[in-house]
C-alpha cells in the first residue's frame, strides 16, 4: 500500500511538473510571438511567412499595405495579388526564380523587380526569401523580407545620368582641344615636319585619354580592372599595322584600380606602346611585346614590359614627354 501511494504521488508530481512546463513553454512562445509581431509591425520592410506552396500567407506585416497599396485582408483572400502586381516586364523572370526556389526549397531567394500599385504608381522591390525550419530541423514554411528600394533606384538613375552628361562634356572638351590644335596648325603657311609629328602624337594621346574616360564612365567612375585598362590602351596596336593582332601578350591577376590610376596608367601604357612602335619590338615584323603584372606581399602591383625580337636598344639622346610622364 505504501509503495502504491508513493508511486501515485510521483505520478501526480510528474504530471504537475509537465503541466507547469507546458504552461511555461506556451507563455514563452506567446512572448516570442509578441516580440516578433511588434518588430514586424515597426519595420518599414514587409515581413511575411507562407506555406511551402506560396499560395497561402500565414503572416504579412502592415508595411505591405503602405508599399503595395493593397490591404492584407485582400491578400489573404487572394494570394495571387502579390505575383499579379509584378510589372509585366519583370514577372516572367521573378516567377521563374520562385519556381527554382520551390524546387530547391533550402535555397535562398534574392531578386529585384518592379510592382504596379492599384493607383498606377511604379515601385522597385527587393525581395529576400529563406526557408523556415521547425524544432526538428525540417522544412516547415518559407519566410522573407520585401524592401521598397525605389528611392535608391532613382538615385542610381540620376547618378548615371549625371556621369553620362559629365563624360559627354569632357569628351566634347577633348574634341575641342584637338580641333583647336588642328586649326592652329592649318593657319600656318607651311607646317613643318616637327609640327605635323606633334599633331599626330597629340591626337593619339587625346584618344588614349578618351578611351580611359569611356572605361571609367561604364563603371560610374568607381575605378576599373587593370586588364581592361591595359587592353583598351593597347587596342590601336593590336588591330592595325605595324604591330598587328597577337604580337602583344597581356597576362596578370585581377587588380582593381582607382580612377586616378586608370587615367595615369592608360597614358603610360600608350607611351610605352608608341615607343615600341617607333624604335622597339613593334617597329619590325618579328618583334613581340609582353606586358604582365604580379601582386606583392603588400598588394602592390609590379608591371613588366618586355620586348623581344626588336632592334638593339640604344641610349636615347634626349628625354621626351613619355619619359617624363612615366
Amino acid at each position: 500500500l505504501i509503495i502504491a501511494r508513493v508511486a501515485l504521488e510521483n505520478q501526480v508530481a510528474a504530471e504537475a511538473a509537465a503541466r507547469q512546463a507546458a504552461v511555461a513553454a506556451a507563455e514563452a512562445l506567446a512572448a516570442s510571438e509578441e516580440r516578433f509581431r511588434r518588430f514586424a509591425e515597426a519595420s518599414p520592410d514587409v515581413l511575411w511567412i507562407a506555406d511551402l506552396t506560396g499560395r497561402r500567407f500565414d503572416y504579412v506585416s502592415p508595411a505591405f499595405e503602405l508599399i503595395w497599396g493593397v490591404s492584407r485582408k485582400d491578400l489573404a483572400e487572394h494570394p495571387e495579388l502579390w505575383s499579379g502586381s509584378i510589372h509585366p516586364e519583370d514577372r516572367g523572370r521573378v516567377l521563374s526564380l520562385r519556381r527554382e526556389t520551390a524546387a530547391k526549397p533550402l535555397l535562398p531567394l534574392d531578386c529585384e523587380y518592379r510592382i504596379l500599385r492599384p493607383d498606377g504608381q511604379e515601385r522597385w522591390i527587393r525581395e529576400i526569401g529563406f526557408p523556415v525550419l521547425d524544432a526538428a530541423g525540417r522544412l516547415a514554411r518559407r519566410g522573407g523580407f520585401a524592401r521598397d528600394v525605389t528611392e535608391a533606384k532613382q538615385a542610381e538613375a540620376r547618378q548615371s545620368l549625371l556621369i553620362g552628361e559629365l563624360n559627354h562634356r569632357v569628351k566634347n572638351t577633348l574634341a575641342t582641344v584637338q580641333s583647336l590644335a588642328l586649326q592652329t596648325a592649318r593657319g600656318l603657311a607651311t607646317p613643318s615636319d616637327p609640327l605635323r609629328r606633334f599633331l599626330a602624337e597629340f591626337q593619339a594621346r587625346l584618344l588614349a585619354l578618351s578611351r580611359a574616360h569611356d572605361i571609367l564612365t561604364a563603371r560610374t567612375w568607381s575605378g576599373a580592372m587593370l586588364d581592361e585598362v591595359v587592353r583598351a590602351a593597347l587596342a590601336p596596336w593590336q588591330t592595325s599595322p605595324p604591330a598587328g593582332k597577337g604580337r602583344i601578350e597581356v597576362a596578370g591577376p585581377p587588380v582593381w584600380l582607382p580612377p586616378r590610376a586608370v587615367l595615369g596608367l592608360s597614358l603610360a601604357i600608350h607611351e610605352m606602346a608608341t615607343n615600341a612602335a617607333k624604335y622597339g619590338a613593334l617597329s619590325v615584323p618579328q618583334g613581340r611585346v609582353s606586358l604582365s603584372w604580379t601582386l606583392g606581399p603588400e598588394q602592390e602591383v609590379r608591371l613588366s614590359w618586355i620586348e623581344r625580337g626588336g632592334p638593339p636598344p640604344r641610349v636615347p639622346d634626349h628625354h621626351g614627354f613619355g619619359t617624363r610622364l612615366l
